[in-house]
């Protein structure tokens, strides 16, 4: 057995763990946009938040998104039955988070330069948008990512 045989489960386990860093990530937005619902927090705060939050929030989302992703794929094309399907549509889920994108992003462009009057009800909406698409692609893709790796073993 060689050196880079003993490193292919750690390997293999990268997609599940980005994937599960996606999940934890998901979570934490709940913590940080529902307080903006709460009648004493002015109005404008989502649009203000949102807009300086943006783009280091994205990157974050980016970089584990997509290693997940390529991970996926990865593994994928050195596994086989059913590790490689499994794999395989751990990658697919993990891709379909990204389809929400021009939703999510219409609707922080009106919190950010929509009337303020409107944010709080723009920050309702990205929750029911966000709650979807965990339930649709970052779950399925954490629970695909994690059996894979299992059926590895």
């Amino acid at each position: 057995m060689t050196s880079s045989s003993n490193l292919l489960p750690i390997y293999r386990l990268l997609p599940g763990l980005t994937a599960t860093a996606a999940l934890s990530y998901a979570a934490s937005e709940y913590w940080v946009l529902v307080p903006f619902l709460h009648r004493d927090i002015p109005k404008e705060a989502p649009g203000i938040w949102w807009n300086q939050a943006l783009w280091p929030g994205t990157a974050g989302v980016l970089a584990i998104g997509w290693t997940s992703v390529g991970a996926g794929i990865l593994s994928m094309r050195h596994t086989a039955g059913e590790a490689q399907s499994l794999y395989k549509w751990g990658a697919i889920f993990a891709a379909a988070h990204f389809i929400f994108a021009p939703f999510v992003a219409q609707v922080i462009k009106r919190t950010v330069y929509g009337p303020p009057e409107n944010s709080k009800n723009e920050v309702r909406t990205w929750l029911k948008i966000h709650t979807l698409r965990t339930i649709v692609a970052d779950l399925p893709a954490a629970i695909c990512f994690l059996r894979a790796f299992l059926a590895t073993l």
